[in-house]
């Protein structure tokens, strides 16, 4: 049994998850520092969304599938 407060749906696909599990992604927001070689540096003011992926949401995204592909073949 998951308590409540572990339990949230993926964005994209709808499956339900326990927060704490390896390989769940929850989405975070910031701002990085440019650097004046190019590139970035640490994200600072870091903030955590309530938007949570399951790990093959993330890896499907992360190979450039599109939203639509996913329901159509996920």
């Amino acid at each position: 049994m998951v308590p409540l407060r572990f339990q949230a749906n993926c964005d994209m696909c709808g499956d339900p998850l326990d927060t704490r599990r390896p390989g769940v992604g929850q989405l975070q927001t910031g701002y990085v520092m440019n650097r004046s070689e190019g590139g970035a540096n640490s994200v600072r003011c870091m903030k955590r969304l309530p938007s949570w992926r399951c790990k093959l949401c993330i890896e499907k995204e992360s190979r450039g599938a599109a939203h639509y592909q996913m329901d159509l073949f996920g």
